[in-house]
């Protein structure tokens, strides 16, 4: 076995533990786990023929997302994805990208005075929070054993991922 071989069934077997350690209830779970090798885009098309998914979710590598201008440059995978996907696509953001851009927000003067501005004015019409939309008054309750800090140093051994009939 090579070495870069090696060490895509290390990083797969590794990613397959961090799923199965989520797995507090031990509910039966179907995974298929692969690190297709080759050109990105190729192996997105290849990967909805194979498994014809509902929707295709893609992140980012932290890019500006401003007007998604992130989403315009060259070589961007999420770009690609929007433009080729022949199923719905979600680009999403790290939630340390969303945490930092926030506190940019925060911090700007003008956009501070403009909010508390609103806020106190009362506007019938208008419903305001005073800590934005990430703020925990809109925020979704996540359930305990889906939060990260929720497991711990947990480890799982990994069990063979089930194929789907006829692959």
């Amino acid at each position: 076995m090579a070495l870069e071989e090696r060490q895509y069934r290390f990083e797969g077997e590794r990613f397959l533990r961090q799923i199965l350690a989520k797995n507090v209830n031990n509910k039966k779970l179907s995974l298929i786990v692969e690190f297709p090798v080759g050109k990105i885009e190729d192996m997105i098309q290849r990967m909805i023929q194979i498994y014809e998914p509902a929707i295709l979710v893609v992140g980012t590598r932290g890019r500006s997302m401003d007007g998604f201008k992130g989403l315009l440059l060259p070589g961007s995978v999420s770009k690609y994805c929007l433009q080729h996907s022949p199923v719905p696509v979600i680009v999403v953001r790290g939630i340390q990208k969303l945490a930092k851009r926030k506190a940019k927000r925060d911090a700007d003067p003008a956009r501070r005075a403009y909010r508390e501005m609103l806020y106190q004015a009362q506007l019938p019409a208008m419903k305001l929070y005073p800590q934005g939309s990430t703020g925990k008054q809109l925020a979704p309750t996540i359930p305990a054993f889906l939060r990260p800090d929720h497991y711990g140093s947990r480890s799982a051994t990994p069990s063979r991922p089930s194929t789907p009939a006829g692959h």
